[in-house]
């Protein structure tokens, strides 16, 4: 299934076979987590025969990659269930790690990116006054340190599917929670019209 290079050894008294060899062990982290991104409930037997490697090695293998930070398997919820109002937001900060930190706990927030003074966040909500509330209370709680922002909103494509990067957000002094009766940015499982 994937490219790697058949080498023939000689082995004395039997002859010369063939073994699969892959190339270093990038290339089998690449496997990896090409495959879990098909479908991110593949089964370490698959992983093990589309590599080669024994079991307990693909599950420590798996099991360093989360713990350094280089995997994560997470679910993906669609934009019909999330809400697919859009907002980008540019924050002039002077620190700019602990805006990132909060931001990084708040499932609303599709991608994420910083430059030397600011941060560039993509949020998504059911409505542009949720999404006003959301903000306000990023806002509040980085107050001291947001010299400047930037609003745009917009519209997220139909079906995109956001991340859900953490399960038990900290939000208790988000005012969305106080105004919406917020369930944590988790999404609601119903499907929108």
């Amino acid at each position: 299934m994937y490219s790697s290079q058949i080498k023939y050894i000689w082995v004395s008294g039997i002859g010369s076979i063939g073994c699969l060899i892959l190339e270093s062990s990038r290339e089998i982290d690449l496997i990896l987590i090409r495959e879990l991104a098909r479908n991110g409930r593949v089964s370490v037997n698959r992983l093990s025969r589309l590599t080669g490697l024994a079991y307990t090695t693909i599950r420590e293998r798996l099991n360093r990659l989360r713990k350094r930070k280089l995997l994560a398997i997470k679910p993906l919820v669609s934009t019909r269930i999330y809400g697919s109002h859009g907002i980008l937001l540019r924050l002039k900060t002077r620190d700019v790690s602990r805006v990132v930190e909060l931001l990084m706990k708040c499932n609303r927030v599709v991608a994420l990116m910083t430059t030397r003074d600011s941060v560039i966040a993509i949020l998504v909500a059911s409505s542009t006054v949720e999404l006003t509330t959301i903000v306000d209370s990023i806002i509040r709680r980085t107050r001291a340190n947001i010299e400047e922002y930037v609003v745009e909103y917009g519209r997220v494509p139909e079906n995109y599917l956001v991340p859900l990067r953490n399960p038990e957000p900290v939000c208790s002094s988000c005012r969305a929670r106080e105004v919406y009766g917020c369930n944590g940015c988790l999404p609601i499982l119903r499907i929108k019209k």
